[in-house]
Protein backbone atom coordinates (compact mmCIF):
# COMPACT_ATOMS: atom_id res chain seq x y z
CA UNK A 1 0.00 0.00 0.00
CA UNK A 2 1.37 3.12 -0.75
CA UNK A 3 1.79 6.14 1.41
CA UNK A 4 0.07 9.10 1.29
CA UNK A 5 1.79 12.62 0.36
CA UNK A 6 1.83 15.16 3.34
CA UNK A 7 -1.10 17.87 2.62
CA UNK A 8 1.85 20.72 2.32
CA UNK A 9 3.62 18.32 -0.44
CA UNK A 10 0.17 18.33 -2.56
CA UNK A 11 -0.31 21.73 -2.28
CA UNK A 12 3.24 22.34 -3.96
CA UNK A 13 2.51 19.90 -6.47
CA UNK A 14 -0.65 22.10 -7.14
CA UNK A 15 1.11 25.44 -6.93
CA UNK A 16 3.63 23.85 -9.46
CA UNK A 17 0.65 22.30 -11.99
CA UNK A 18 -0.83 26.52 -12.17
CA UNK A 19 2.52 27.90 -12.62
CA UNK A 20 3.04 25.43 -15.43
CA UNK A 21 -0.59 26.35 -16.78
CA UNK A 22 -0.22 29.86 -16.26
CA UNK A 23 3.77 29.88 -18.36
CA UNK A 24 1.76 27.71 -21.18
CA UNK A 25 -0.85 30.64 -21.13
CA UNK A 26 1.67 33.12 -21.65
CA UNK A 27 3.72 31.78 -24.28
CA UNK A 28 0.36 31.18 -26.03
CA UNK A 29 -0.05 35.01 -25.86
CA UNK A 30 2.56 35.77 -27.16
CA UNK A 31 2.73 33.48 -30.02
CA UNK A 32 -0.22 35.10 -31.22
CA UNK A 33 0.84 38.71 -30.44
CA UNK A 34 3.91 37.77 -32.11
CA UNK A 35 3.27 35.76 -35.13
CA UNK A 36 1.10 38.80 -36.83
CA UNK A 37 3.90 41.12 -36.32
CA UNK A 38 6.69 38.51 -37.78
CA UNK A 39 4.98 37.83 -40.72
CA UNK A 40 4.14 41.85 -41.20
CA UNK A 41 7.70 42.22 -41.26
CA UNK A 42 8.03 39.26 -44.24
CA UNK A 43 5.72 40.52 -46.23
CA UNK A 44 7.80 44.10 -46.11
CA UNK A 45 11.04 42.35 -46.77
CA UNK A 46 9.29 39.99 -49.50
CA UNK A 47 7.32 42.92 -51.22
CA UNK A 48 7.80 43.64 -55.00
CA UNK A 49 9.99 46.63 -55.59
CA UNK A 50 8.10 48.89 -58.13
CA UNK A 51 10.47 50.71 -60.34
CA UNK A 52 10.39 52.49 -63.91
CA UNK A 53 10.38 50.08 -66.42
CA UNK A 54 14.03 51.72 -67.74
CA UNK A 55 16.12 49.75 -70.44
CA UNK A 56 18.40 49.37 -67.93
CA UNK A 57 16.65 47.56 -65.01
CA UNK A 58 14.34 46.10 -67.81
CA UNK A 59 18.25 44.16 -68.57
CA UNK A 60 18.77 43.08 -65.54
CA UNK A 61 15.92 40.73 -65.65
CA UNK A 62 17.69 38.75 -68.80
CA UNK A 63 19.89 35.99 -68.70
CA UNK A 64 21.63 37.49 -71.68
CA UNK A 65 22.05 41.77 -72.16
CA UNK A 66 21.63 40.41 -75.89
CA UNK A 67 17.98 40.02 -75.61
CA UNK A 68 17.04 42.88 -75.13
CA UNK A 69 13.84 43.49 -76.81
CA UNK A 70 12.66 45.74 -79.64
CA UNK A 71 9.24 46.35 -77.39
CA UNK A 72 11.23 47.96 -74.63
CA UNK A 73 13.24 49.93 -77.39
CA UNK A 74 10.33 51.22 -78.68
CA UNK A 75 9.23 52.56 -75.05
CA UNK A 76 12.44 54.24 -74.15
CA UNK A 77 12.55 56.38 -77.88
CA UNK A 78 8.78 57.12 -77.07
CA UNK A 79 9.18 58.12 -73.81
CA UNK A 80 5.49 56.86 -73.30
CA UNK A 81 4.28 56.05 -69.85
CA UNK A 82 3.42 51.70 -69.43
CA UNK A 83 1.34 53.48 -66.43
CA UNK A 84 -1.42 55.91 -66.74
CA UNK A 85 -3.83 56.71 -63.81
CA UNK A 86 -4.56 59.62 -64.50
CA UNK A 87 -7.51 58.49 -67.47
CA UNK A 88 -11.35 58.05 -66.96
CA UNK A 89 -12.45 54.25 -67.21
CA UNK A 90 -12.81 53.04 -69.98
CA UNK A 91 -16.51 52.63 -71.11
CA UNK A 92 -17.70 48.70 -72.19
CA UNK A 93 -20.26 47.48 -74.33
CA UNK A 94 -21.34 43.80 -72.68
CA UNK A 95 -22.51 41.95 -75.56
CA UNK A 96 -22.81 38.64 -73.80
CA UNK A 97 -24.94 39.46 -70.92
CA UNK A 98 -26.99 41.76 -73.47
CA UNK A 99 -26.70 41.07 -77.22
CA UNK A 100 -28.84 43.95 -77.99
CA UNK A 101 -26.16 46.32 -76.90
CA UNK A 102 -23.97 45.49 -79.76
CA UNK A 103 -26.72 46.18 -82.84
CA UNK A 104 -26.33 50.13 -82.14
CA UNK A 105 -22.85 50.18 -81.42
CA UNK A 106 -19.87 50.35 -83.75
CA UNK A 107 -16.21 51.61 -83.78
CA UNK A 108 -14.66 54.80 -85.10
CA UNK A 109 -14.01 53.72 -88.64
CA UNK A 110 -10.12 55.10 -88.28
CA UNK A 111 -10.01 53.49 -84.49
CA UNK A 112 -6.95 51.05 -84.12
CA UNK A 113 -8.41 48.53 -82.70
CA UNK A 114 -6.77 45.77 -80.28
CA UNK A 115 -8.31 41.70 -79.91
CA UNK A 116 -8.34 39.90 -76.63
CA UNK A 117 -9.33 36.58 -77.58
CA UNK A 118 -9.89 33.52 -75.00
CA UNK A 119 -10.59 29.85 -76.58
CA UNK A 120 -13.05 27.47 -75.63
CA UNK A 121 -11.39 25.96 -73.03
CA UNK A 122 -11.66 24.85 -69.19
CA UNK A 123 -9.65 24.33 -66.20
CA UNK A 124 -6.71 25.67 -68.17
CA UNK A 125 -5.36 29.09 -69.89
CA UNK A 126 -4.49 30.64 -73.06
CA UNK A 127 -5.22 33.75 -74.53
CA UNK A 128 -4.27 36.08 -77.78
CA UNK A 129 -3.22 39.45 -77.78
CA UNK A 130 -3.63 41.28 -81.42
CA UNK A 131 -3.71 44.14 -83.10
CA UNK A 132 -3.52 42.75 -86.62
CA UNK A 133 0.27 43.50 -86.96
CA UNK A 134 1.80 42.34 -83.98
CA UNK A 135 0.39 38.97 -81.96
CA UNK A 136 1.55 37.64 -78.56
CA UNK A 137 0.00 34.17 -77.20
CA UNK A 138 0.31 34.34 -72.94
CA UNK A 139 -0.10 30.41 -72.20
CA UNK A 140 -0.92 27.64 -74.25
CA UNK A 141 -3.60 25.68 -72.52
CA UNK A 142 -2.82 21.54 -71.75
CA UNK A 143 -1.76 19.85 -74.70
CA UNK A 144 -5.38 18.04 -75.22
CA UNK A 145 -6.69 21.58 -75.28
CA UNK A 146 -4.07 23.03 -77.29
CA UNK A 147 -5.57 22.10 -81.06
CA UNK A 148 -8.72 24.15 -80.26
CA UNK A 149 -6.07 27.03 -79.28
CA UNK A 150 -4.64 26.78 -82.72
CA UNK A 151 -8.14 26.85 -84.47
CA UNK A 152 -9.34 30.19 -82.69
CA UNK A 153 -5.91 31.87 -83.49
CA UNK A 154 -6.00 30.58 -87.09
CA UNK A 155 -9.78 32.27 -87.13
CA UNK A 156 -7.81 35.32 -86.19
CA UNK A 157 -6.21 35.12 -89.41
CA UNK A 158 -2.54 35.44 -87.47
CA UNK A 159 -0.11 32.93 -88.75
CA UNK A 160 2.91 34.32 -86.87
CA UNK A 161 3.44 35.31 -83.09
CA UNK A 162 5.89 37.76 -81.98
CA UNK A 163 5.86 36.33 -78.35
CA UNK A 164 4.19 33.51 -76.54
CA UNK A 165 4.62 34.29 -73.13
CA UNK A 166 4.16 31.23 -70.08
CA UNK A 167 3.37 32.75 -66.76
CA UNK A 168 4.17 29.39 -64.86
CA UNK A 169 5.43 25.72 -65.55
CA UNK A 170 1.90 23.98 -65.04
CA UNK A 171 0.67 21.73 -67.64
CA UNK A 172 -2.44 23.84 -67.46
CA UNK A 173 -0.63 26.45 -69.02
CA UNK A 174 2.75 25.47 -70.43
CA UNK A 175 1.48 21.84 -71.57
CA UNK A 176 0.56 22.83 -74.97
CA UNK A 177 3.53 24.82 -76.20
CA UNK A 178 4.63 22.01 -78.95
CA UNK A 179 1.45 22.29 -80.69
CA UNK A 180 1.91 25.78 -81.04
CA UNK A 181 5.18 26.07 -82.21
CA UNK A 182 3.91 23.50 -84.86
CA UNK A 183 1.58 25.60 -85.96
CA UNK A 184 3.12 28.79 -86.23
CA UNK A 185 6.07 30.94 -86.73
CA UNK A 186 7.30 32.55 -83.11
CA UNK A 187 9.94 34.54 -82.53
CA UNK A 188 10.11 33.96 -78.84
CA UNK A 189 9.27 32.01 -75.98
CA UNK A 190 9.29 33.87 -72.27
CA UNK A 191 8.99 32.00 -69.14
CA UNK A 192 8.89 33.76 -65.53
CA UNK A 193 10.46 30.43 -64.13
CA UNK A 194 14.10 30.43 -64.57
CA UNK A 195 15.13 28.61 -61.04
CA UNK A 196 12.18 25.50 -61.31
CA UNK A 197 12.67 22.86 -63.26
CA UNK A 198 9.22 21.13 -63.38
CA UNK A 199 8.58 18.23 -66.65
CA UNK A 200 6.22 21.25 -67.87
CA UNK A 201 9.48 23.40 -67.77
CA UNK A 202 11.52 20.68 -69.34
CA UNK A 203 9.16 19.60 -72.16
CA UNK A 204 9.24 23.62 -73.03
CA UNK A 205 12.75 24.22 -73.34
CA UNK A 206 12.73 20.67 -75.51
CA UNK A 207 10.43 21.68 -77.92
CA UNK A 208 11.60 25.07 -78.28
CA UNK A 209 15.68 23.51 -79.11
CA UNK A 210 13.15 20.64 -81.54
CA UNK A 211 11.94 24.07 -82.99
CA UNK A 212 14.97 26.21 -82.72
CA UNK A 213 12.68 29.25 -80.98
CA UNK A 214 14.59 31.28 -78.48
CA UNK A 215 13.64 30.56 -74.96
CA UNK A 216 14.40 33.58 -72.25
CA UNK A 217 13.62 34.22 -68.97
CA UNK A 218 11.97 37.62 -67.67
CA UNK A 219 10.42 38.43 -63.94
CA UNK A 220 8.84 41.65 -62.03
CA UNK A 221 9.00 45.00 -63.61
CA UNK A 222 9.40 43.34 -67.22
CA UNK A 223 7.55 45.65 -70.01
CA UNK A 224 6.35 44.63 -73.66
CA UNK A 225 3.84 46.18 -76.20
CA UNK A 226 1.75 44.72 -78.63
CA UNK A 227 1.56 47.34 -80.97
CA UNK A 228 0.35 50.50 -78.80
CA UNK A 229 -0.71 48.37 -75.84
CA UNK A 230 1.47 48.26 -73.20
CA UNK A 231 2.02 45.41 -70.61
CA UNK A 232 3.65 45.57 -67.24
CA UNK A 233 4.73 42.25 -65.07
CA UNK A 234 4.22 41.47 -61.40
CA UNK A 235 5.73 38.23 -59.95
CA UNK A 236 8.31 37.40 -57.45
CA UNK A 237 10.97 34.64 -57.49
CA UNK A 238 10.42 34.31 -53.82
CA UNK A 239 10.47 30.17 -53.17
CA UNK A 240 8.78 31.27 -49.79
CA UNK A 241 5.42 31.18 -52.34
CA UNK A 242 3.99 28.17 -54.57
CA UNK A 243 4.46 27.93 -58.14
CA UNK A 244 1.00 29.37 -58.63
CA UNK A 245 1.79 32.25 -56.63
CA UNK A 246 4.88 32.83 -58.36
CA UNK A 247 2.60 33.35 -61.76
CA UNK A 248 3.78 36.10 -63.89
CA UNK A 249 0.71 38.97 -63.58
CA UNK A 250 0.31 41.19 -66.39
CA UNK A 251 -1.00 45.11 -66.72
CA UNK A 252 -2.29 45.51 -70.20
CA UNK A 253 -2.97 49.42 -70.64
CA UNK A 254 -4.31 50.55 -74.06
CA UNK A 255 -5.45 54.06 -74.06
CA UNK A 256 -8.45 54.63 -71.32
CA UNK A 257 -8.91 50.58 -71.47
CA UNK A 258 -6.90 48.40 -68.93
CA UNK A 259 -6.84 44.49 -68.38
CA UNK A 260 -5.37 42.15 -66.15
CA UNK A 261 -4.04 39.03 -66.62
CA UNK A 262 -3.99 36.92 -62.86
CA UNK A 263 -2.66 34.13 -63.83
CA UNK A 264 -3.56 31.44 -61.46
CA UNK A 265 -2.39 33.60 -58.49
CA UNK A 266 -3.89 32.76 -55.42
CA UNK A 267 -4.64 34.62 -51.98
CA UNK A 268 -1.10 35.14 -50.25
CA UNK A 269 0.15 36.87 -53.90
CA UNK A 270 -3.49 38.85 -54.45
CA UNK A 271 -2.54 40.15 -50.77
CA UNK A 272 0.91 41.21 -51.61
CA UNK A 273 -0.28 43.27 -54.55
CA UNK A 274 -2.83 45.08 -52.76
CA UNK A 275 -0.52 45.79 -50.17
CA UNK A 276 2.50 47.24 -52.30
CA UNK A 277 1.19 48.37 -55.66
CA UNK A 278 -0.49 51.70 -55.73
CA UNK A 279 -4.71 51.50 -55.53
CA UNK A 280 -4.58 53.69 -58.50
CA UNK A 281 -2.64 51.22 -60.60
CA UNK A 282 -4.51 48.26 -59.72
CA UNK A 283 -7.48 49.95 -60.85
CA UNK A 284 -9.17 47.56 -63.97
CA UNK A 285 -11.86 47.32 -66.15
CA UNK A 286 -11.53 43.78 -67.09
CA UNK A 287 -9.94 40.63 -65.53
CA UNK A 288 -8.76 37.53 -66.27
CA UNK A 289 -9.76 35.93 -63.08
CA UNK A 290 -7.12 33.76 -61.24
CA UNK A 291 -6.64 30.30 -60.75
CA UNK A 292 -9.86 29.21 -63.09
CA UNK A 293 -12.52 30.69 -60.44
CA UNK A 294 -11.27 28.52 -57.89
CA UNK A 295 -10.96 30.86 -54.85
CA UNK A 296 -12.19 34.50 -54.59
CA UNK A 297 -10.30 37.44 -54.69
CA UNK A 298 -9.01 38.94 -50.99
CA UNK A 299 -10.38 41.97 -50.21
CA UNK A 300 -6.63 43.98 -50.53
CA UNK A 301 -6.79 43.17 -53.92
CA UNK A 302 -10.72 43.58 -55.68
CA UNK A 303 -11.53 46.81 -53.33
CA UNK A 304 -9.03 49.03 -55.76
CA UNK A 305 -9.53 46.45 -58.24
CA UNK A 306 -12.81 48.51 -59.37
CA UNK A 307 -13.31 45.61 -61.77
CA UNK A 308 -16.49 45.44 -64.13
CA UNK A 309 -16.56 41.87 -65.94
CA UNK A 310 -14.14 38.93 -65.24
CA UNK A 311 -13.50 36.40 -67.55
CA UNK A 312 -13.09 32.73 -66.19
CA UNK A 313 -11.38 30.13 -67.93
CA UNK A 314 -13.48 27.38 -66.65
CA UNK A 315 -17.36 26.19 -67.39
CA UNK A 316 -20.18 27.54 -64.57
CA UNK A 317 -19.57 24.75 -62.17
CA UNK A 318 -19.95 25.60 -58.58
CA UNK A 319 -16.61 26.79 -57.21
CA UNK A 320 -15.99 29.35 -53.92
CA UNK A 321 -14.66 31.90 -56.86
CA UNK A 322 -17.21 31.84 -59.10
CA UNK A 323 -19.93 31.78 -56.40
CA UNK A 324 -18.10 34.90 -54.92
CA UNK A 325 -18.52 36.61 -58.65
CA UNK A 326 -22.11 35.93 -58.73
CA UNK A 327 -22.34 37.26 -54.95
CA UNK A 328 -20.52 40.31 -55.64
CA UNK A 329 -22.57 40.25 -59.16
CA UNK A 330 -19.78 41.27 -61.42
CA UNK A 331 -20.48 40.69 -64.77
CA UNK A 332 -19.11 37.43 -66.33
CA UNK A 333 -17.81 34.97 -68.55
CA UNK A 334 -16.85 31.62 -68.57
CA UNK A 335 -14.53 30.29 -71.54
CA UNK A 336 -15.97 26.98 -71.96
CA UNK A 337 -19.24 27.89 -72.83
CA UNK A 338 -17.97 29.54 -76.27
CA UNK A 339 -15.02 31.47 -77.49
CA UNK A 340 -14.35 34.73 -75.88
CA UNK A 341 -13.70 38.07 -78.20
CA UNK A 342 -12.74 41.38 -76.01
CA UNK A 343 -12.26 44.43 -78.60
CA UNK A 344 -11.36 47.89 -78.31
CA UNK A 345 -10.30 50.78 -79.57
CA UNK A 346 -8.36 52.30 -76.20
CA UNK A 347 -11.82 54.46 -75.46
CA UNK A 348 -14.44 51.46 -74.97
CA UNK A 349 -14.42 47.49 -74.70
CA UNK A 350 -16.87 45.53 -76.57
CA UNK A 351 -17.13 42.03 -75.68
CA UNK A 352 -18.71 39.26 -77.24
CA UNK A 353 -19.20 35.45 -77.52
CA UNK A 354 -17.97 34.35 -81.22
CA UNK A 355 -20.04 31.37 -82.90
CA UNK A 356 -19.19 27.96 -82.24
CA UNK A 357 -17.76 26.09 -85.45
CA UNK A 358 -18.44 22.60 -86.27
CA UNK A 359 -15.74 20.56 -84.59
CA UNK A 360 -16.30 17.91 -88.31
CA UNK A 361 -14.59 21.25 -89.91
CA UNK A 362 -10.91 20.58 -91.45
CA UNK A 363 -8.42 23.03 -90.95
CA UNK A 364 -5.17 23.31 -92.29
CA UNK A 365 -3.24 22.50 -89.53
CA UNK A 366 0.06 20.49 -88.24
CA UNK A 367 -0.08 18.29 -84.98
CA UNK A 368 2.72 18.27 -83.11
CA UNK A 369 5.85 15.74 -83.15
CA UNK A 370 5.77 13.78 -80.19
CA UNK A 371 9.35 14.46 -78.75
CA UNK A 372 10.80 11.78 -75.98
CA UNK A 373 11.85 14.22 -73.11
CA UNK A 374 13.86 12.17 -70.75
CA UNK A 375 12.66 12.66 -67.22
CA UNK A 376 15.37 13.43 -64.46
Amino acid sequence: MRARLPLKQYIQSGKLFFRFLFILFVLIVCVFLVLPEMHAIAEDTHKIVIRPATKENAEETQDDVSDETEDLDTIAKQGSPYVRTDLPPADIVDGITDPEALKDFSFPEEAKLLRVVFPKIKECDACLVTDGEHSILIDTATAKMAPDVVKMIRRQGVTHLDAVYITHPHPDHGGGLGEILANFTVEKVWTSFSDLITQTAKDMKAYCEYYNVPLGHYGDGHVFTVGEAYFKTYATDDTIYTINDRSAAYRMQYGRAIMFFAADLERLSLRRLGNTVDAAELRMDIIKYPHHGKDPLVREFWQPAELRFAIVTSDATMRNGKQDIRDKHWPHAFTWDGEIELTTDGNTWVIRRLPDYPDNIEEEGTTQKNLIITQQ
